[in-house]
Parts: structure tokens; sequence; C-alpha cells
């Protein structure tokens, strides 16, 4: 992905835009495909709590930069059930009519390049209000910012269909940006 934002239309967009790029959370978790921190700590509900040191780096540089925009790849449960990818923009009540537009375009946005490349994408169901608040799309979202929670299978699926899943994730990003 790195190498695709250094040429061609990634110039065009790093022109535009400030991109930071947080690598995966949890490898440790990752390569035991599992979602737990070796400390034990979910950090998909330590957004409030900060329990691990992960979360409390990943909170420091979300306060020093202040992004407008947060772009969140997850993994679900392996299954067949629900495509490729799941995409869902987070956004609250309190958010103004052109905050929750923005966020349901980069949803759509996310849904036609996923198409383009023969992947099949699908609203995620959830919502803010009546979250965990210590999820990240409760938490960034009461913030005032929009978070873009996407999750394509993977949880216990091994390296069952590794480059489908990165290609999905890549797909979604490369629309929304």
């Amino acid at each position: 992905f790195l190498a695709y934002l250094q040429q061609g239309y990634g110039e065009e967009i790093l022109d535009t835009i400030n991109l930071i790029i947080v690598p995966r959370l949890s490898p440790d978790g990752s390569q035991l495909y599992q979602r737990l921190l070796p400390s034990g700590v979910n950090p998909n509900r330590d957004q409030l709590r900060l329990e691990s040191a992960e979360m409390q780096a990943l909170q420091a540089g979300y306060l020093l930069f202040r992004p407008e925009i947060v772009l969140d790849g997850h993994e679900r449960v392996w299954n067949n059930q629900a495509g490729d990818m799941q995409v869902s923009a987070s956004f609250t009540t309190m958010n103004s009519d052109n905050f929750r537009t923005t966020a349901l375009e980069l949803d759509e946005a996310a849904f036609r390049e996923l198409e383009a490349n023969g992947l099949c994408g699908y609203y995620y169901a959830a919502a803010v209000n009546g979250e965990d608040p210590n999820m990240g799309s409760a938490y960034y979202a009461m913030d005032g910012t929009i978070y873009v929670l996407m999750e394509s299978r993977g949880i216990h699926g091994g390296n069952e269909a590794m480059e489908r899943r990165a290609t999905s994730h890549m797909a979604a990003v490369t629309g929304m940006l």
C-alpha cells in the first residue's frame, strides 16, 4: 500500500491530505489468529480504559494529530456470510448534516472501489448510539472525527484467502482516499 501511495494517484492524494498509517496494533494476536493482546486485553474494547500500552500509544497519537477522519481496518470472525468487506462510517446525532453526509459518501466510495475490484462490500450493522463507548467507532465519533470501520473476514481464517483479504482493505481505503 505504501508503494502504491508513492506513485501516480498516491502522490496526487498526498499533496492534498496528511495521512498517518498505524501498523497492526496486535501483531502477536494476529499471529495467533485472535484479537487479544499478549496482556489479555482486547484493544477493540480499550478506547476509554486505556489498560494496554498499545492503546495508550494510539490515543497519544490521536490527541497529537486530531485527525478529521479515521479509517480503521479490522478482521472479523471468519465466515462466508458477509462478503469480502463490511464498511460502516460512524457518527452521532450530535454531528452536523454535512458530517453525516461526508461519512456516508466515504462508505459509498469504498463500495464502488470494492466492486471495481470484483469484491463484495456490505454495510457493517453498527451504530454509535447504544454501542459500548469503549469501541473506537463510538469514541471517535463522539469526539467529532469521522470514523470508518472496515472489517474483512479473517479471524480464525489463518492464511486462507489472504491476498483477497488484503486486496479488500486496499480497495476500500483507496476508494475513500
